[in-house]
């Protein structure tokens, strides 16, 4: 029976009855010991005291040199049954008489030898003979009669202890019984606490100092949701005020400088596009049938971007201003682009308030371009400023302008091939899964993971972009059994992973993974064959983590079921409220880039960051920052009490196999 299981009356049952346990074993164990200690220094005292008288007697028979008579005087002394050893050496050396016994007491177990062993000393003593010395004298108690005594003061404490022990518990049961209610009601208020809920207990006992007690975790309990209440709703308040745009919800100008600022670092590999939505058409509307019209074109032109986003990976969409939208695909291959360029402009011909031309939209032009870290932010706004001036002259009414990168041979280049590559590797991960680690640098006492998991792909020699891997796999359905083959390979070479340091290792799970019930019964069932479950964190953003709760709940569940962590990415990119983490209770969060990725951000967010933290903090969930590439952006986030941190500044990624 798992006692964890059972009632918190039969718990506190056990509890006693193993804390008496302990306490009956413990003065049994005591006073064996205490009564072994004193007969092990009779036993010394014993023979050391023979030894001197036997020694003294024997002087006057080794200077006349009768044999047979120091035989008899040690026999006599031996035969009584009370030593194990008595040695008469020469004074050169070597032995000249000797007498010795090895039998156990029959009357004793052998585990109470075992476990409570008497080792009587070798005493010595040197035979004086007038001028010279005549010899040495060894005796050794034989501890055969003090073991019968030992075991027989072993069963009295038994006995006594045990009377003792029986009436405690009576006792302890018959006062549990009057506190088990009141006990009862505050352990499970400590236990929905520790889950981050906050509830209190209505039915207050009469007896005073239970009655101070429930009344002291009342209000306890009650101080604790205040404060996690005014923090939350002061974060969330300081993240949308700074980070939201407020007629729409979505995230701002601000929101989207951060982001694209962190796809732009030097730490970032992730590829994709930038698709602006101008809407100048917004003016007219606006003067014509009055603004409420034009917040109503503002909300159906966002309602159908949102809509053609669903059917992409990670897809974020911002209003950089009032007739504006920018939307961030990352992992996006062109041709899936211009479908989805298309479906929105068919869709905008739709609504009400504008007028289809020879050019798509009246009033409407969009503009894609690539980004990557290889270009400048300056440099990348220019691009997508220009393509989407350049869409008012297409007859598509949308403009994407070809990547400036130029293209490489060796590498597929629409997503319809890219389907063979996958299944290659889904297949033969062992070959074609090669794994980097990037280790964190802990900042604070609270438990993170040591060192992140990164995979890429190489296919019979060529090495593929993991965006682009990932998109594809998404497209086709396979995500799922890539990030399943990439934890098998990661757990194949835990060895080397792990090499020169023990701690938690972190892998990422794309969302479709992390809402297909198949794919993490199969992560779950991996990790706990491994044995080494606890020492993984599967990782998942917030966006993934919050499109589907109820989903995400159950999937989380089952992996910490057989002893894995959960960390959610990105945190605080999601601009919804932070009271999620009462439901989905991670064991840790990652802060998103755009908050902590350069000194600027840092300063200009620390209230907002503080704040977070303490919340988080609150609630006994570590949180971790990234893209760490300055000292003095480490020192910052100390000071913030970030609990751990990771970027170049840190350690670089590095290959493993």
């Amino acid at each position: 029976m798992d006692i964890r299981k059972t009632s918190l009356r039969n718990q506190l049952n056990f509890v006693i009855l193993f804390v008496l346990s302990l306490t009956f074993l413990g003065s049994v164990w005591i006073n064996v010991n205490n009564t072994r200690t004193f007969i092990a220094q009779q036993l010394e005292a014993h023979a050391q005291d023979t030894a001197t008288s036997l020694g003294l007697s024997l002087g006057d028979l080794i200077i006349e040199e009768d044999e047979y008579s120091i035989h008899a005087s040690i026999n006599a002394i031996f035969d009584r049954g009370f030593f194990k050893k008595i040695i008469l050496e020469k004074p050169k050396g070597g032995v000249r008489y000797k007498r010795e016994v090895n039998e156990l007491p029959e009357n004793v177990p052998t585990w109470f030898i075992n476990l409570f062993p008497l080792e009587a000393p070798l005493m010595k003593t040197m035979i004086d003979t007038g001028w010279t010395i005549g010899g040495a004298l060894y005796v050794q108690a034989h501890p055969g009669l003090a073991y019968q005594q030992l075991w027989q003061s072993a069963l009295d404490s038994v006995h006594t202890t045990l009377v003792i022990f029986v009436f405690a518990l009576l006792l302890g049961y018959i006062i549990l019984q009057q506190v088990y209610k009141p006990i009862q009601a505050v352990s499970e208020q400590a236990k929905a606490v520790s889950l981050r809920q906050f509830d209190t207990i209505d039915n207050i006992p009469h007896t005073k100092e239970l009655r101070a007690f429930v009344l002291a975790m009342n209000q306890m309990v009650t101080n604790v949701k205040s404060t996690f209440h005014e923090l939350t709703v002061f974060a969330e308040k300081a993240q949308k005020a700074a980070y939201e745009d407020s007629k729409t919800g979505l995230p701002n100008r601000q929101a989207f400088n951060n982001r694209i600022t962190d796809l732009l670092s030097k730490e970032s590999d992730v590829t994709g596009y930038l698709i602006m939505i101008r809407f100048n058409v917004l003016q007219d509307v606006n003067k014509q049938s009055g603004y409420e019209a034009g917040d109503s074109l503002v909300d159906d032109i966002s309602s159908i971007v949102k809509t053609e986003l669903k059917k992409s990976r990670e897809a974020e969409l911002y209003r950089t201003s009032g007739s504006e939208l920018i939307v961030v695909v990352p992992n996006r291959q062109i041709d899936i682009l211009e479908e989805s360029v298309s479906n929105m402009m068919s869709s905008f011909k739709t609504v009400e308030l504008l007028k289809p031309d020879s050019f798509g939209v009246y009033g409407i032009g969009i503009g894609a371009v690539e980004f990557s870290h290889a270009r400048t932010l300056k440099n990348t706004m220019y691009s997508l400023d220009m393509a989407t001036h350049n869409a008012s002259f297409e007859t598509s009414g949308y403009f994407i302008k070809p990547s400036d990168t130029g293209s490489n041979n060796n590498l597929i280049q629409t997503s319809s091939e890219m389907k063979s590559v996958i299944l290659t590797i889904i297949k033969s991960h062992v070959d074609c899964i090669k794994i980097k680690t990037q280790a964190t640098s802990s900042l604070g006492k609270r438990e993170t993971y040591h060192k992140q998991i990164f995979a890429f792909f190489v296919v019979e020699g060529v090495e593929y972009n993991t965006a682009d891997i990932f998109s594809s796999a998404s497209n086709y359905g396979l995500t799922a059994k890539l990030d399943v083959a990439i934890l098998n390979s990661v757990i194949r070479n835990i060895g080397l992973l792990n090499a020169g340091k023990k701690g938690k290792i972190a892998v990422s799970i794309s969302k479709e993974t992390l809402y297909n019930l198949e794919a993490i019964n199969n992560i779950r069932d991996l990790l706990a064959f491994s044995g080494i479950a606890n020492t993984f964190v599967v990782e998942s953003t917030e966006n993934a983590v919050l499109s589907n709760v109820d989903s995400s709940i159950l999937a989380i569940d089952k992996l910490k079921q057989v002893g894995c962590s959960f960390c959610i990415n990105r945190f605080g990119s999601s601009m919804q409220s932070l009271t999620y983490l009462m439901q989905i209770k991670p064991n840790m969060v990652k802060f998103d880039s755009a908050y902590t990725g350069t000194v600027e951000q840092l300063e200009q967010n620390k209230i907002l960051i503080s704040t977070i933290v303490n919340m988080a903090h609150g609630i006994n969930i570590p949180v971790m920052a990234q893209r760490v590439e300055s000292a003095q952006q480490l020192e910052l986030l100390k000071h913030l009490n970030i609990d751990a941190a990771q970027g170049y500044f840190v350690d670089k990624p590095t290959l493993v196999m």
